[in-house]
């Protein structure tokens, strides 16, 4: 069970897509992590959850994707 809960009323734009996948792509880049492996995946989650609590700026996923 994850303990991530998405509210399911929730939509993007096409921007929105944009930033999220670009987040995400740079980071995989940056780590040489693989798109597809368990790792991005939880980064991929991770950033969606931070979305949808209002994070909008790339440099602040990017420090919140590095560890503590």
């Amino acid at each position: 069970m994850t303990p991530f809960s998405f509210k399911t009323d929730f939509s993007l734009s096409g921007e929105d897509l944009t930033l999220l996948r670009g987040v995400l792509d740079a980071w995989l880049r940056e780590k040489g992590v693989a798109m597809g492996s368990e790792e991005a995946a939880y980064a991929g989650l991770l950033i969606a959850e931070w979305f949808q609590l209002g994070i909008r700026n790339p440099s602040q996923f990017r420090s919140l994707l590095e560890p503590q």
